[in-house]
Protein backbone atom coordinates (compact mmCIF):
# COMPACT_ATOMS: atom_id res chain seq x y z
CA UNK A 1 0.00 0.00 0.00
CA UNK A 2 1.07 3.44 -0.81
CA UNK A 3 2.10 5.64 1.99
CA UNK A 4 0.04 9.03 2.01
CA UNK A 5 3.13 10.96 1.88
CA UNK A 6 4.02 9.34 -1.55
CA UNK A 7 0.55 10.53 -2.92
CA UNK A 8 1.44 13.67 -1.43
CA UNK A 9 4.75 13.71 -3.58
CA UNK A 10 3.23 13.10 -6.98
CA UNK A 11 0.23 15.20 -6.24
CA UNK A 12 1.00 18.71 -8.50
CA UNK A 13 0.02 21.63 -6.57
CA UNK A 14 -2.82 23.55 -7.70
CA UNK A 15 -2.37 24.83 -11.15
CA UNK A 16 -2.07 28.54 -11.82
CA UNK A 17 -5.60 27.92 -14.26
CA UNK A 18 -6.89 26.78 -10.90
CA UNK A 19 -5.68 29.61 -9.19
CA UNK A 20 -7.29 31.69 -11.57
CA UNK A 21 -10.30 30.54 -11.01
CA UNK A 22 -10.27 31.06 -6.95
CA UNK A 23 -8.82 34.47 -7.45
CA UNK A 24 -12.30 35.48 -9.11
CA UNK A 25 -13.80 35.37 -5.08
CA UNK A 26 -10.47 36.30 -3.28
CA UNK A 27 -7.58 38.69 -4.23
CA UNK A 28 -4.96 35.93 -2.75
CA UNK A 29 -4.80 32.04 -3.32
CA UNK A 30 -3.04 29.54 -0.99
CA UNK A 31 -2.63 25.83 -1.44
CA UNK A 32 -1.50 23.97 2.16
CA UNK A 33 0.04 20.43 1.58
CA UNK A 34 -0.38 19.36 4.79
CA UNK A 35 1.85 16.07 4.83
CA UNK A 36 5.15 18.29 3.63
CA UNK A 37 3.98 21.57 5.98
CA UNK A 38 4.46 23.58 3.30
CA UNK A 39 2.32 26.38 1.49
CA UNK A 40 1.63 27.69 -1.86
CA UNK A 41 0.79 31.39 -2.16
CA UNK A 42 -0.82 32.82 -5.73
CA UNK A 43 0.72 36.27 -7.13
CA UNK A 44 -2.46 38.14 -5.46
CA UNK A 45 -0.17 37.92 -1.83
CA UNK A 46 2.15 39.95 -3.46
CA UNK A 47 -0.49 42.54 -5.71
CA UNK A 48 -2.90 42.61 -2.75
CA UNK A 49 -1.00 42.57 0.24
CA UNK A 50 2.71 43.20 -0.73
CA UNK A 51 4.19 39.91 0.18
CA UNK A 52 6.44 38.77 -1.84
CA UNK A 53 5.94 34.96 -0.96
CA UNK A 54 7.36 32.87 -3.60
CA UNK A 55 7.74 29.16 -3.86
CA UNK A 56 7.22 27.07 -1.42
CA UNK A 57 6.84 28.28 2.24
CA UNK A 58 8.09 26.65 5.87
CA UNK A 59 4.38 25.51 7.79
CA UNK A 60 2.37 28.65 8.57
CA UNK A 61 4.88 30.73 10.51
CA UNK A 62 5.01 33.95 8.22
CA UNK A 63 0.92 34.42 8.33
CA UNK A 64 1.12 33.47 11.79
CA UNK A 65 3.18 36.26 12.83
CA UNK A 66 1.11 38.87 10.58
CA UNK A 67 -1.75 38.16 12.59
CA UNK A 68 -3.06 40.94 14.29
CA UNK A 69 -2.14 40.30 17.77
CA UNK A 70 -5.39 40.84 19.57
CA UNK A 71 -6.39 37.86 17.20
CA UNK A 72 -3.64 36.24 16.81
CA UNK A 73 -4.03 33.07 19.23
CA UNK A 74 -8.38 32.57 18.34
CA UNK A 75 -7.20 32.40 14.77
CA UNK A 76 -4.72 30.23 14.60
CA UNK A 77 -6.25 27.81 17.19
CA UNK A 78 -9.26 27.88 14.87
CA UNK A 79 -7.47 26.88 11.67
CA UNK A 80 -5.82 24.44 13.64
CA UNK A 81 -9.28 23.02 14.92
CA UNK A 82 -10.52 23.06 11.28
CA UNK A 83 -7.56 20.60 10.15
CA UNK A 84 -8.02 18.09 12.86
CA UNK A 85 -12.13 18.05 12.58
CA UNK A 86 -14.22 16.64 9.85
CA UNK A 87 -15.62 19.62 8.47
CA UNK A 88 -14.74 20.00 4.75
CA UNK A 89 -15.69 24.21 4.60
CA UNK A 90 -14.52 26.50 7.16
CA UNK A 91 -14.31 30.78 6.93
CA UNK A 92 -12.36 33.29 9.23
CA UNK A 93 -12.59 36.72 9.19
CA UNK A 94 -9.37 38.28 10.70
CA UNK A 95 -6.94 41.62 10.39
CA UNK A 96 -3.70 40.83 8.40
CA UNK A 97 -1.02 42.99 8.53
CA UNK A 98 0.02 44.60 4.86
CA UNK A 99 3.58 44.71 3.60
CA UNK A 100 3.73 48.51 4.42
CA UNK A 101 2.40 47.94 8.26
CA UNK A 102 -0.61 48.86 7.53
CA UNK A 103 -4.14 45.97 8.71
CA UNK A 104 -6.43 44.92 6.50
CA UNK A 105 -9.50 43.27 7.56
CA UNK A 106 -9.46 39.80 5.97
CA UNK A 107 -12.21 36.84 5.17
CA UNK A 108 -10.79 33.79 4.51
CA UNK A 109 -12.41 30.32 2.95
CA UNK A 110 -10.98 27.66 3.08
CA UNK A 111 -11.75 23.68 1.37
CA UNK A 112 -10.15 20.86 2.42
CA UNK A 113 -9.38 17.26 0.79
CA UNK A 114 -8.82 14.47 3.53
CA UNK A 115 -7.71 10.60 3.06
CA UNK A 116 -10.66 7.85 3.66
CA UNK A 117 -9.62 8.16 7.60
CA UNK A 118 -10.77 11.84 7.78
CA UNK A 119 -7.33 13.17 8.06
CA UNK A 120 -6.60 16.42 6.22
CA UNK A 121 -4.19 16.17 2.94
CA UNK A 122 -4.50 19.35 1.45
CA UNK A 123 -6.38 22.58 2.43
CA UNK A 124 -6.91 25.26 -0.60
CA UNK A 125 -8.19 28.71 0.77
CA UNK A 126 -9.19 32.33 -0.46
CA UNK A 127 -7.82 35.47 1.25
CA UNK A 128 -9.91 38.32 0.34
CA UNK A 129 -9.47 42.12 1.64
CA UNK A 130 -12.84 43.34 3.15
CA UNK A 131 -11.47 46.29 4.46
CA UNK A 132 -13.44 48.17 2.45
CA UNK A 133 -16.90 46.57 3.46
CA UNK A 134 -15.70 46.28 7.28
CA UNK A 135 -15.14 49.69 7.34
CA UNK A 136 -18.72 50.75 5.42
CA UNK A 137 -20.21 48.16 8.04
CA UNK A 138 -18.46 50.06 10.65
CA UNK A 139 -19.76 53.51 9.94
CA UNK A 140 -23.13 52.84 9.64
CA UNK A 141 -23.09 51.34 12.74
CA UNK A 142 -21.67 54.42 14.15
CA UNK A 143 -23.95 56.38 12.38
CA UNK A 144 -26.89 53.91 14.05
CA UNK A 145 -25.18 54.16 17.05
CA UNK A 146 -25.07 58.42 17.74
CA UNK A 147 -28.56 58.43 16.27
CA UNK A 148 -29.89 56.49 19.10
CA UNK A 149 -28.04 58.44 21.51
CA UNK A 150 -28.45 61.55 20.26
CA UNK A 151 -32.50 60.22 20.72
CA UNK A 152 -32.28 59.63 24.35
CA UNK A 153 -29.95 62.36 25.08
CA UNK A 154 -32.35 64.91 23.31
CA UNK A 155 -35.15 63.78 25.14
CA UNK A 156 -33.11 63.79 28.40
CA UNK A 157 -32.06 67.70 27.70
CA UNK A 158 -35.66 68.78 26.63
CA UNK A 159 -37.00 67.47 30.39
CA UNK A 160 -33.96 68.99 32.36
CA UNK A 161 -34.32 72.13 30.10
CA UNK A 162 -37.68 72.98 31.50
CA UNK A 163 -36.46 72.65 35.33
CA UNK A 164 -33.67 74.59 34.55
CA UNK A 165 -35.98 77.72 33.00
CA UNK A 166 -37.75 77.64 36.59
CA UNK A 167 -34.53 77.39 38.38
CA UNK A 168 -32.67 79.89 36.32
CA UNK A 169 -35.42 81.91 35.59
CA UNK A 170 -36.83 82.42 39.41
CA UNK A 171 -32.71 82.99 40.52
CA UNK A 172 -32.55 86.00 38.33
CA UNK A 173 -36.31 87.39 40.02
CA UNK A 174 -34.97 86.61 43.11
CA UNK A 175 -31.11 88.38 43.04
CA UNK A 176 -33.11 91.21 41.52
CA UNK A 177 -34.94 92.12 44.98
CA UNK A 178 -33.82 95.30 46.71
CA UNK A 179 -33.98 94.30 50.05
CA UNK A 180 -31.38 90.80 50.27
CA UNK A 181 -28.82 90.82 52.39
CA UNK A 182 -25.12 90.33 50.94
CA UNK A 183 -25.52 86.40 52.03
CA UNK A 184 -28.85 85.64 50.85
CA UNK A 185 -27.59 87.35 47.56
CA UNK A 186 -24.47 84.97 47.36
CA UNK A 187 -26.33 82.22 47.56
CA UNK A 188 -28.96 82.97 45.10
CA UNK A 189 -26.35 83.88 42.91
CA UNK A 190 -24.66 80.18 43.41
CA UNK A 191 -28.04 78.90 42.75
CA UNK A 192 -28.06 80.28 39.20
CA UNK A 193 -24.73 79.23 38.88
CA UNK A 194 -25.13 76.06 39.08
CA UNK A 195 -27.94 75.88 36.96
CA UNK A 196 -26.59 77.62 34.04
CA UNK A 197 -23.50 75.09 34.74
CA UNK A 198 -26.29 72.63 34.06
CA UNK A 199 -27.62 74.55 31.04
CA UNK A 200 -24.32 74.10 29.25
CA UNK A 201 -24.32 70.22 30.09
CA UNK A 202 -27.95 70.07 28.36
CA UNK A 203 -26.70 72.30 25.66
CA UNK A 204 -23.23 69.77 25.12
CA UNK A 205 -26.16 66.98 24.52
CA UNK A 206 -28.34 69.02 22.33
CA UNK A 207 -25.24 69.68 20.03
CA UNK A 208 -24.54 65.98 20.20
CA UNK A 209 -27.74 64.96 19.03
CA UNK A 210 -28.23 68.04 16.62
CA UNK A 211 -31.33 69.43 18.44
CA UNK A 212 -29.53 72.52 19.47
CA UNK A 213 -31.49 75.05 17.25
CA UNK A 214 -28.64 77.37 15.48
CA UNK A 215 -28.18 80.82 14.01
CA UNK A 216 -25.86 80.17 11.07
CA UNK A 217 -24.31 83.59 9.88
CA UNK A 218 -22.24 84.41 7.03
CA UNK A 219 -18.46 84.69 8.91
CA UNK A 220 -15.19 85.89 7.84
CA UNK A 221 -12.46 83.26 9.53
CA UNK A 222 -10.08 85.92 9.46
CA UNK A 223 -11.96 88.01 12.11
CA UNK A 224 -12.98 84.88 13.82
CA UNK A 225 -8.97 84.05 14.60
CA UNK A 226 -8.05 87.35 15.72
CA UNK A 227 -10.86 87.05 18.32
CA UNK A 228 -10.24 83.39 19.58
CA UNK A 229 -6.06 84.58 19.21
CA UNK A 230 -7.01 86.74 21.70
CA UNK A 231 -9.27 84.74 24.19
CA UNK A 232 -6.99 82.02 23.74
CA UNK A 233 -3.89 83.31 25.11
CA UNK A 234 -5.82 84.73 28.24
CA UNK A 235 -7.96 81.22 28.40
CA UNK A 236 -4.73 78.88 27.96
CA UNK A 237 -1.98 78.20 30.67
CA UNK A 238 1.37 80.09 30.29
CA UNK A 239 3.25 76.62 29.32
CA UNK A 240 0.97 76.10 26.30
CA UNK A 241 2.69 77.80 22.72
CA UNK A 242 -0.34 79.07 20.49
CA UNK A 243 -0.13 79.26 16.90
CA UNK A 244 -2.62 80.44 14.09
CA UNK A 245 -2.02 80.15 10.22
CA UNK A 246 -4.65 80.93 7.41
CA UNK A 247 -3.90 80.56 4.37
CA UNK A 248 -4.82 83.50 1.88
CA UNK A 249 -8.43 84.50 0.13
CA UNK A 250 -10.18 81.95 2.60
CA UNK A 251 -13.86 81.43 1.50
CA UNK A 252 -16.68 82.83 4.10
CA UNK A 253 -18.45 80.02 6.03
CA UNK A 254 -22.07 79.61 6.75
CA UNK A 255 -21.89 79.17 10.70
CA UNK A 256 -23.45 79.54 13.86
CA UNK A 257 -20.83 82.14 15.19
CA UNK A 258 -21.59 81.22 19.13
CA UNK A 259 -21.76 77.50 18.74
CA UNK A 260 -18.61 77.74 16.35
CA UNK A 261 -16.69 79.84 19.37
CA UNK A 262 -17.97 77.21 21.89
CA UNK A 263 -16.77 74.26 19.89
CA UNK A 264 -13.06 76.02 19.33
CA UNK A 265 -12.74 76.84 22.92
CA UNK A 266 -13.46 73.03 23.65
CA UNK A 267 -11.11 72.04 21.11
CA UNK A 268 -8.40 73.88 22.73
CA UNK A 269 -9.03 73.44 26.12
CA UNK A 270 -8.89 69.85 25.67
CA UNK A 271 -5.60 70.10 24.30
CA UNK A 272 -4.47 71.87 26.91
CA UNK A 273 -5.27 69.60 28.90
CA UNK A 274 -3.23 66.71 27.01
CA UNK A 275 -0.07 68.66 27.78
CA UNK A 276 0.03 68.83 30.91
CA UNK A 277 4.01 69.86 30.58
CA UNK A 278 3.42 71.93 27.96
CA UNK A 279 3.25 72.20 24.54
CA UNK A 280 2.12 73.74 21.20
CA UNK A 281 -1.41 74.27 19.81
CA UNK A 282 -1.81 75.26 15.93
CA UNK A 283 -4.78 76.08 14.50
CA UNK A 284 -4.83 76.54 10.97
CA UNK A 285 -7.67 77.51 8.48
CA UNK A 286 -8.11 76.82 4.68
CA UNK A 287 -10.41 76.27 1.80
CA UNK A 288 -11.53 72.39 1.17
CA UNK A 289 -12.81 71.17 -2.44
CA UNK A 290 -14.36 67.82 -1.40
CA UNK A 291 -14.66 65.79 -4.49
CA UNK A 292 -13.54 68.08 -6.88
CA UNK A 293 -10.11 67.97 -8.91
CA UNK A 294 -7.18 68.58 -6.99
CA UNK A 295 -9.40 69.48 -4.33
CA UNK A 296 -10.01 67.49 -1.12
CA UNK A 297 -9.94 63.61 -0.87
CA UNK A 298 -13.38 61.65 -1.28
CA UNK A 299 -15.05 61.09 2.25
CA UNK A 300 -17.95 58.73 1.86
CA UNK A 301 -19.57 60.86 5.63
CA UNK A 302 -18.99 64.11 3.94
CA UNK A 303 -21.21 65.42 0.88
CA UNK A 304 -19.26 66.78 -2.12
CA UNK A 305 -19.13 70.83 -2.43
CA UNK A 306 -17.13 73.42 -0.82
CA UNK A 307 -15.75 73.75 3.02
CA UNK A 308 -13.60 75.41 5.04
CA UNK A 309 -11.38 73.01 6.86
CA UNK A 310 -10.15 73.84 10.36
CA UNK A 311 -7.48 72.14 11.70
CA UNK A 312 -6.71 72.14 15.77
CA UNK A 313 -3.58 70.19 15.97
CA UNK A 314 -1.66 69.95 19.54
CA UNK A 315 1.62 68.00 20.89
CA UNK A 316 0.08 66.18 23.66
CA UNK A 317 0.09 62.39 24.23
CA UNK A 318 -1.96 61.31 21.36
CA UNK A 319 -5.05 58.71 21.70
CA UNK A 320 -4.85 54.88 21.83
CA UNK A 321 -6.70 53.23 18.56
CA UNK A 322 -9.53 52.13 21.35
CA UNK A 323 -9.83 55.60 23.06
CA UNK A 324 -9.72 57.11 19.19
CA UNK A 325 -12.94 54.69 18.39
CA UNK A 326 -15.22 56.14 20.97
CA UNK A 327 -13.55 59.85 21.02
CA UNK A 328 -16.71 61.68 19.80
CA UNK A 329 -19.28 59.41 22.49
CA UNK A 330 -21.08 61.61 25.12
CA UNK A 331 -19.60 61.29 28.64
CA UNK A 332 -16.70 59.23 27.30
CA UNK A 333 -13.70 60.94 28.81
CA UNK A 334 -9.88 59.95 29.84
CA UNK A 335 -9.84 62.74 32.48
CA UNK A 336 -10.11 62.24 36.53
CA UNK A 337 -13.32 61.60 37.90
CA UNK A 338 -15.12 65.59 38.47
CA UNK A 339 -12.23 67.07 35.76
CA UNK A 340 -14.31 66.91 32.71
CA UNK A 341 -17.78 66.06 31.65
CA UNK A 342 -17.01 63.96 28.12
CA UNK A 343 -19.66 66.05 25.67
CA UNK A 344 -16.63 68.85 24.60
CA UNK A 345 -15.52 66.41 21.49
CA UNK A 346 -19.54 64.59 21.48
CA UNK A 347 -20.38 68.86 20.79
CA UNK A 348 -18.35 69.33 17.93
CA UNK A 349 -19.34 66.50 16.40
CA UNK A 350 -22.49 67.39 16.54
CA UNK A 351 -22.88 70.71 15.91
CA UNK A 352 -20.56 70.25 12.15
CA UNK A 353 -22.97 67.92 10.98
CA UNK A 354 -26.04 69.99 12.17
CA UNK A 355 -24.23 72.87 10.49
CA UNK A 356 -24.41 70.73 7.28
CA UNK A 357 -20.20 70.02 7.64
CA UNK A 358 -18.26 67.17 8.95
CA UNK A 359 -15.36 66.17 12.01
CA UNK A 360 -12.72 64.10 12.20
CA UNK A 361 -9.90 63.40 14.34
CA UNK A 362 -6.82 61.89 13.70
CA UNK A 363 -3.85 60.82 16.73
CA UNK A 364 -0.78 59.03 17.50
CA UNK A 365 0.39 57.94 20.76
CA UNK A 366 3.37 60.10 21.82
CA UNK A 367 3.14 62.18 18.69
CA UNK A 368 0.04 64.59 19.42
CA UNK A 369 -4.26 64.37 18.04
CA UNK A 370 -5.62 66.80 14.93
CA UNK A 371 -9.25 67.32 15.30
CA UNK A 372 -11.09 68.64 12.19
CA UNK A 373 -13.86 70.33 11.21
CA UNK A 374 -15.24 71.25 7.76
CA UNK A 375 -17.97 73.81 7.67
CA UNK A 376 -19.59 74.26 4.73
CA UNK A 377 -18.84 77.51 2.43
CA UNK A 378 -21.51 80.60 2.61
CA UNK A 379 -22.90 81.66 -0.45
CA UNK A 380 -22.86 85.11 0.55
CA UNK A 381 -20.42 87.77 -0.81
CA UNK A 382 -19.61 89.88 2.51
CA UNK A 383 -19.71 88.90 6.12
CA UNK A 384 -22.66 89.88 8.50
CA UNK A 385 -21.60 91.89 11.88
CA UNK A 386 -22.87 90.74 15.49
CA UNK A 387 -25.35 93.81 17.20
CA UNK A 388 -23.16 94.71 20.08
CA UNK A 389 -24.66 93.94 23.04
CA UNK A 390 -26.75 95.85 25.73
CA UNK A 391 -25.70 96.76 28.78
CA UNK A 392 -29.37 97.49 30.09
CA UNK A 393 -32.01 95.34 30.49
CA UNK A 394 -34.33 96.04 27.75
CA UNK A 395 -38.28 96.93 29.02
CA UNK A 396 -41.46 96.03 27.11
CA UNK A 397 -43.84 99.28 26.61
CA UNK A 398 -47.09 97.47 28.26
CA UNK A 399 -47.84 95.58 25.12
CA UNK A 400 -49.92 92.60 25.92
CA UNK A 401 -48.51 89.15 26.30
CA UNK A 402 -49.87 85.65 25.99
CA UNK A 403 -48.24 83.02 27.44
CA UNK A 404 -48.94 79.19 26.45
CA UNK A 405 -47.29 76.67 28.52
CA UNK A 406 -48.54 73.42 30.08
CA UNK A 407 -45.85 73.21 32.88
CA UNK A 408 -47.83 74.91 35.90
CA UNK A 409 -44.31 75.48 37.12
CA UNK A 410 -42.67 76.77 34.14
CA UNK A 411 -46.27 78.90 33.01
CA UNK A 412 -46.39 80.60 36.33
CA UNK A 413 -42.12 81.65 36.02
CA UNK A 414 -42.39 83.03 32.66
CA UNK A 415 -45.57 84.88 33.82
CA UNK A 416 -43.25 86.68 36.60
CA UNK A 417 -41.06 87.18 34.18
CA UNK A 418 -42.84 88.98 31.36
CA UNK A 419 -44.54 91.15 34.04
CA UNK A 420 -40.99 92.10 34.98
CA UNK A 421 -40.14 93.44 31.96
CA UNK A 422 -43.27 95.44 31.96
CA UNK A 423 -45.79 94.05 29.71
CA UNK A 424 -49.14 93.00 30.35
CA UNK A 425 -49.73 89.06 30.73
CA UNK A 426 -52.17 86.84 29.68
CA UNK A 427 -51.99 83.19 30.44
CA UNK A 428 -52.96 79.67 29.03
CA UNK A 429 -52.23 76.12 29.65
CA UNK A 430 -53.10 74.45 26.49
CA UNK A 431 -54.17 75.65 22.58
CA UNK A 432 -57.67 75.88 23.33
CA UNK A 433 -57.29 77.84 26.25
CA UNK A 434 -55.67 80.35 24.57
CA UNK A 435 -57.43 80.13 21.42
CA UNK A 436 -60.22 80.75 23.73
CA UNK A 437 -59.08 84.13 25.25
CA UNK A 438 -57.49 85.68 22.11
CA UNK A 439 -61.21 85.89 21.07
CA UNK A 440 -62.15 87.47 24.16
CA UNK A 441 -59.38 89.56 24.45
CA UNK A 442 -58.62 91.42 20.90
CA UNK A 443 -55.98 93.50 22.30
CA UNK A 444 -52.78 90.84 22.72
CA UNK A 445 -49.97 91.66 20.54
CA UNK A 446 -48.02 88.34 20.87
CA UNK A 447 -48.44 84.71 21.04
CA UNK A 448 -45.92 83.25 23.41
CA UNK A 449 -46.39 79.20 23.26
CA UNK A 450 -44.13 75.88 24.03
CA UNK A 451 -43.81 73.72 21.00
CA UNK A 452 -44.53 70.62 23.03
CA UNK A 453 -47.80 70.48 24.89
CA UNK A 454 -50.06 67.46 25.65
CA UNK A 455 -53.74 67.21 23.88
CA UNK A 456 -54.76 67.84 20.45
CA UNK A 457 -52.77 71.09 19.46
CA UNK A 458 -49.21 71.51 19.21
CA UNK A 459 -47.90 75.15 19.89
CA UNK A 460 -47.08 75.02 16.32
CA UNK A 461 -50.85 74.27 15.16
CA UNK A 462 -52.04 76.99 18.00
CA UNK A 463 -49.84 79.63 16.01
CA UNK A 464 -51.51 78.50 13.00
CA UNK A 465 -55.14 78.34 13.84
CA UNK A 466 -54.01 81.29 16.02
CA UNK A 467 -52.63 83.73 12.76
CA UNK A 468 -55.69 82.47 10.61
CA UNK A 469 -58.32 84.13 13.14
CA UNK A 470 -55.48 87.22 13.65
CA UNK A 471 -53.21 87.60 11.12
CA UNK A 472 -51.38 90.80 12.42
CA UNK A 473 -50.19 88.42 16.27
CA UNK A 474 -46.48 88.40 16.61
CA UNK A 475 -45.23 84.86 17.79
CA UNK A 476 -42.95 83.79 19.70
CA UNK A 477 -41.84 79.99 20.02
CA UNK A 478 -39.42 78.44 23.10
CA UNK A 479 -38.70 74.62 23.79
CA UNK A 480 -36.41 72.41 25.80
CA UNK A 481 -35.07 71.33 22.00
CA UNK A 482 -35.13 71.92 18.57
CA UNK A 483 -38.21 70.95 16.96
CA UNK A 484 -38.70 69.49 13.67
CA UNK A 485 -41.79 71.48 12.85
CA UNK A 486 -39.98 74.84 12.91
CA UNK A 487 -36.19 73.89 12.43
CA UNK A 488 -34.84 72.28 9.82
CA UNK A 489 -31.32 71.35 9.17
CA UNK A 490 -30.73 73.26 12.75
CA UNK A 491 -32.20 76.26 10.93
CA UNK A 492 -35.29 78.10 11.65
CA UNK A 493 -37.82 78.43 9.05
CA UNK A 494 -37.99 81.72 7.65
CA UNK A 495 -39.56 84.19 9.73
CA UNK A 496 -39.93 81.95 12.56
CA UNK A 497 -39.20 83.46 16.20
CA UNK A 498 -37.56 81.00 18.49
CA UNK A 499 -36.04 81.06 22.08
CA UNK A 500 -34.49 77.95 23.82
CA UNK A 501 -35.01 76.95 27.05
CA UNK A 502 -33.35 77.71 29.68
CA UNK A 503 -33.42 80.92 29.09
CA UNK A 504 -32.43 84.13 31.86
CA UNK A 505 -34.60 87.19 31.94
CA UNK A 506 -32.38 89.50 29.86
CA UNK A 507 -32.39 86.90 27.29
CA UNK A 508 -36.34 87.03 27.74
CA UNK A 509 -36.30 90.95 27.39
CA UNK A 510 -33.94 90.88 24.01
CA UNK A 511 -35.60 88.28 22.07
CA UNK A 512 -39.16 90.03 23.00
CA UNK A 513 -38.27 93.47 21.48
CA UNK A 514 -36.59 91.83 18.27
CA UNK A 515 -40.06 90.27 18.13
CA UNK A 516 -41.77 93.25 18.22
CA UNK A 517 -38.87 95.51 16.10
CA UNK A 518 -39.78 93.03 13.35
CA UNK A 519 -43.19 94.02 12.79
Amino acid sequence: MRKISDVQRERPVVSSNSMRLVEVAANAVYDYDVAADTFYYSEGMEKTFGHNWIGPQPAMVLWVDLLHPDERAGVEAAFLRFLAGRDRYARLEYRFKRADGTWAHVRERMIVLRDDEGRAIKVIGGIEDITAEHDTQERLHHSQKMEAIGRLTGGVAHDFNNLLTVIIGSAGLMEAEADLSPAQRDLIRNVGLAARRGAELTSGLLSFARQQPLTPATLNMAAVFAEMDALLRRTLPAFITLDTAQAADLWLVEADPTQLNTALLNLCVNAADAMPEGGRIRLECRNWAQGAPGGGQDDPDMPQGDYLRLDITDTGHGMSPEVLARAFDPFFTTKPMGKGSGLGLSMVWGFAKQSGGHATIASQVGIGTTVTMFLPRSPKATAEVEPAARAEMVQGQGQHVLVVEDDRMVRKLVVALVQRLRYRVSEAENGDEALEILRKTPDIDLLFTDMVMPGRMSGTELAERALQEFPRLLVLFTSGYSENAIIHDGRLDEGVQFLAKPYQLRDLGEKLRAVFAAR
